[in-house]
């Protein structure tokens, strides 16, 4: 039964099913349009307006942003893939997401498909797996930095063996292109310098194409990434940093460890505290078993070990960077300090879905006293652990949004208020004979981003990258609320990634749904943000003591269907 089953659904024809299946997964997004349901968390927040500036502003010969952070410089918006640029270029916002979102699923599973076929015999475990992984909840705006690790690692292979030089060639590019060097492209890098030194040691044979191709990856990082590298190093005249003024966390070794292992980094969410059982159970046969395994067993346990112990040594590296000692030397190195090393394990999610299927793909080649029911509870846990990963994948809220229209999650139109903005713009213009140039604007109460992709010109915003300076001036202007609430005042002043309005009312920066709150005490320093050159404040929330801020309330702004009732404040 197990042969015919493999058969029909392990023949050449099974790539292609999975393949089909990440296709229709846009069904939802196709139909629902600016109506889905995205997640907003490093999305629509933070990604997508640099991708929408960073294009607006490709060709203008100019290093300004001026909608931004009331005209920030082009390297507080450094986009995590350079080519992505170009779709945002081309197509509407919203249209250049769904493309990334694609792009990202398609490669994902396509390069850990490739990747398996190196390790693994069984097909079907190699394309649930590949799917299991093409939808992980890791946000697309960063690129390839995560998802497309399977396919460097493949290429990357190819040409240490001297296999495929043309077809890896292409994929080193890509990956280069489509991917951050700061968010994780170091450490591919890095991995690959292991291995030329490795080739070294071994004194192997001169392998061009796997040099060149290595030459390639690095030159084409340092030009993507120059102007960024410069400042880390102090070179040139670029502005200094708000990241100089970071206070960097310090992280208590084993719990910091233990967190990271079964956890790993918000950013990149892969469920893998879920496989660890069956990896650790494998381990353990692969260990008792090793010395009267066969030549194929014991190449496939040998891959298994490896493959654990890079994941150990990726979580004690990114633990021993946070530690009291490796702190204090970082805080001497000002800038260069502050940069996260600990990204290392965003090469972790790719490592533990090729362990898993190592895993099982062991048990089904080598236990043969179990293989003849095993493979049942492998393929129908493999299964279910597919629709596990798609029930944590956002294709789960718009899924429910096409059966139920009234389904209560913030849709992408409706987070960055699209018909709201434009009664805001039109009422500026008719009333004041201003065009959106002419003056700016402050957000309160919801999130900057979408006054800022609507095209207004802002005081606020969010950036991991601009001047100190800019900084310390926004300071003043929540300075009253600092002084109020300890937690808002060391998120601003140790991090300050976020340069929003912070109230010890509101003490986070989520989004105020119509008719939920009001600002009863509203204490912050007006006469800082006009003398900054901000005219309007626009608010989620109405503000009881508005005349006591010298705020004027204009008009208010809301619609049947709007998540916000948008507020018009104007700074007297």
């Amino acid at each position: 039964m197990r042969e015919r089953v493999e058969q029909l659904f392990g023949g050449k024809y099974m790539f292609w099913l999975g393949l089909a299946v990440v296709v229709l997964s846009f069904i939802p997004y196709l139909i629902l349009g600016t109506g889905s349901y995205v997640s907003y968390y490093e999305q629509l927040d933070w990604g997508l307006p640099i991708y929408i500036y960073q294009a607006k502003y490709l060709f203008s010969g100019s290093d300004l942003i001026p909608e931004f952070l009331n005209g920030a410089g082009k390297l507080a918006m450094v986009a995590p893939a350079p080519a992505y640029i170009l779709i945002f270029r081309i197509l509407p916002a919203f249209s250049a997401y769904l493309v990334i979102l694609f792009f990202q699923e398609i490669i994902s599973y396509i390069g850990m498909y490739l990747l398996l076929g190196r390790y693994v015999s069984h097909k079907i475990i190699r394309v649930l797996v590949s799917l299991m992984f093409a939808f992980l909840p890791v946000i697309p705006v960063l690129g390839l930095t995560i998802m497309g690790v399977p396919l460097a690692a493949w290429a990357i292979s190819n040409l240490y063996e001297g296999k495929k030089p043309e077809i890896s060639l292409f994929c080193v590019i890509l990956f280069t292109a489509c991917s951050s060097f700061a968010l994780g492209g170091f450490a591919v890098l890095m991995c690959w310098t292991v291995l030329i030194l490795f080739g070294l040691f071994r004194k192997q044979k001169r392998n061009v194409p796997f040099l060149v191709s290595y030459g390639v990856m690095f030159l084409e990082y340092m030009g993507f990434n120059a102007r960024l590298i410069c400042q880390m190093l102090g070179i040139g005249d670029s502005y200094v940093s708000h990241r100089t003024g970071m206070e960097i966390t310090v992280e208590k070794f084993w719990p910091y460890f233990r967190y990271m292992l079964i956890n790993n980094d918000q950013a990149a969410t892969d469920l893998h505290k879920y496989w660890i059982p069956v990896i650790a159970a494998t381990v353990v046969v692969c260990l008792f078993r090793i010395r009267r395994a066969g030549t194929e067993e014991r190449r496939q346990g040998k891959w298994l070990l490896s493959l654990c112990a890079l994941l150990l040594f990726l979580y004690l590296f990114a633990a021993l960077w946070n530690i009291e000692p490796t702190v204090a030397l970082r805080e001497k190195l000002g800038g260069i300090g502050s940069f996260q090393v600990t990204r290392v394990i965003w090469l972790t999610p790719a490592c533990w879905y090729l362990a898993l299927a190592v895993s099982l793909d062991y048990w089904l080649s080598h236990i043969h006293i179990l293989k003849k029911w095993l493979w049942i509870p492998v393929y129908l846990g493999l299964c279910a652990a597919f629709l596990f990963v798609l029930k944590n994948n956002q294709i789960k809220e718009n899924v429910q949004l096409l059966r139920n229209p009234d389904y209560h999650v913030i849709t992408y139109e409706n987070y960055y208020a699209i018909d709201l903005m434009d009664q805001i713009e039109n009422y500026i213009r008719t009333e004041f004979d201003m065009e959106m140039e002419d003056y700016r604007v402050i957000s309160l109460g919801i999130d900057p981003s979408a006054a800022l992709c609507h095209g207004f010109y802002c005081m606020d915003g969010y950036s991991n990258n601009y001047d100190i300076e800019y900084k310390n001036l926004f300071r003043t202007f929540i300075a009253p609320e600092l002084e109020r609430n300890d937690y808002i005042r060391e998120y601003f002043d140790d991090w300050g990634n976020r340069c929003y309005l912070f109230t010890s009312e509101l003490t986070t920066y989520i989004t105020v749904e119509k008719g939920s709150f009001w600002f009863n005490d509203l204490q912050i320093d007006t006469a800082a943000i006009k003398e900054a050159g901000c005219d309007f404040i626009i608010s989620a929330a109405y503000v009881v003591n508005a005349e006591e801020e010298n705020m004027e309330l204009l008009a208010t702004f809301e619609t049947e269907s709007s998540y916000y009732r948008l507020h018009l404040y104007q700074i007297r």
